[in-house]
């Protein structure tokens, strides 16, 4: 098995039902952990991290569980990985929200 077996054999026996969107809110550190015991037992060398304690980006963005595995991020929307956390679907759709909530306040509310 590799890594892309392991989050998906996880999403399927683990979240059984659950949109892989959900999971990520609020079941992320619970997917990661999963992720992290059965990558353990076929012997890689992974880790689970919090974005929001390594990088104020993402922690500006909201803080989310992720797996790293030989420079590629992981999470129950990236069953395939991504290159850079920023790309990793809880991001960009924070991102997204982010840039439209603070975007219109300052159309309408401009600095004085």
């Amino acid at each position: 098995m590799d890594i892309t077996d392991i989050t998906r054999h996880v999403l399927a026996t683990r979240f059984p039902g659950r949109l892989a969107k959900d999971i990520n809110y609020g079941l992320c550190h619970k997917f990661a952990e999963y992720v992290l015991r059965e990558v353990n037992e076929e012997g890689f060398a992974a880790s689970a991290i919090w974005g929001c304690d390594t990088d104020p980006g993402l922690d500006a963005l909201g803080c989310h569980c992720f797996v790293i595995h030989e420079g590629r991020y992981y999470d129950s929307e990236a069953l395939d990985g991504v290159d850079d956390p920023y790309d990793l679907p809880f991001y960009k759709r924070m991102a997204k929200e982010k840039e439209s909530s603070y975007g219109m306040r300052t159309l309408r509310e401009p600095c004085s």
